[in-house]
């Protein structure tokens, strides 16, 4: 059972990959997955996660250009996504929103925006499911004056601890903007750029305090 959970995670990983490749500017249903190099349509074989890319160290089959690892890196991150949830290390709303962040850090690292549509298909259900607080609804009003002014913090950022605030408390929202702070900071201090993606230190800082949860119980 525990290899199925895990290759379920990596399946879901493996889908979370090609959404990021392909999403807005490419349609995610076709055309079917193919090497971007040569154009090669991928075979069932080379379609299993991580597996296949080990299998063919890291190179296209067909045309044997390199591969990048971190297909094999976000499968993996999502299969484990998926154990710690079946052995209920986490909740199922610690699990999704732990998915979710890794999905939303990439694509800031990639493009330096946010994907409202992929937020709303998270957002939406989980504000069904779980308590909504006061600090959730004046974080998504800091989004909208976020997106309305230019006031030097992205609206997804904002979004992004919106769609947090369903699953955690008012002091862990603001120990996660510190904590996100200092590491964007430091990190600002030693590479000198201009843009920072944030939601990717947002998300660690909320790792650490899913951590730090654990660590105390």
């Amino acid at each position: 059972m525990t290899i199925l959970i895990f290759l379920t995670g990596t399946t879901v990983g493996s889908f979370i990959g090609l959404v990021l490749d392909r999403f807005p500017e490419q349609s995610i249903i076709s055309p079917a997955s193919h090497c971007t190099s040569c154009q090669t349509r991928l075979r069932w074989f080379d379609l299993f996660p991580i597996v296949s890319q080990l299998s063919s160290k890291s190179r296209c089959r067909y045309c044997q250009t390199k591969l990048p690892i971190r297909y094999a890196l976000i499968e993996a991150c999502y299969g484990l996504i998926a154990l710690f949830s079946f052995w209920q290390i986490l909740t199922l709303s610690q699990a999704i929103l732990l998915a979710t962040s890794l999905c939303l850090s990439l694509y800031d690292i990639k493009s330096h925006s946010f994907p409202l549509m992929i937020w709303l298909l998270v957002f939406i259900p989980m504000a069904i499911l779980n308590r909504f607080q006061i600090i959730t609804v004046f974080l998504l009003l800091l989004g909208i004056w976020a997106d309305i002014k230019n006031i030097g913090v992205g609206s997804g950022d904002f979004l992004y601890l919106a769609l947090l605030s369903l699953s955690i408390n008012f002091q862990d929202i603001l120990w996660i903007i510190q904590i996100a702070s200092f590491l964007g900071i430091l990190v600002l201090a030693i590479k000198k750029d201009r843009e920072l993606a944030f939601v990717p230190y947002l998300s660690l800082a909320y790792v650490l305090i899913l951590i730090c949860h654990h660590a105390s119980l």
